[in-house]
């Protein structure tokens, strides 16, 4: 079983936080870094 993580990332202006959860973090950082899904990245 994968252990849950919550993070905290910012924009690019670092005027905006973003708080997620999963289960895969590497994979949704690369994701966000990426901008492989909408909204915020």
């Amino acid at each position: 079983m994968k252990s849950p993580a919550i993070y905290i990332t910012t924009n690019s202006h670092n005027d905006t936080l973003y708080i997620g959860l999963t289960s895969a973090l590497v994979k949704r950082i690369y994701q966000h870094k990426n901008k492989l899904i909408l909204g915020f990245s």
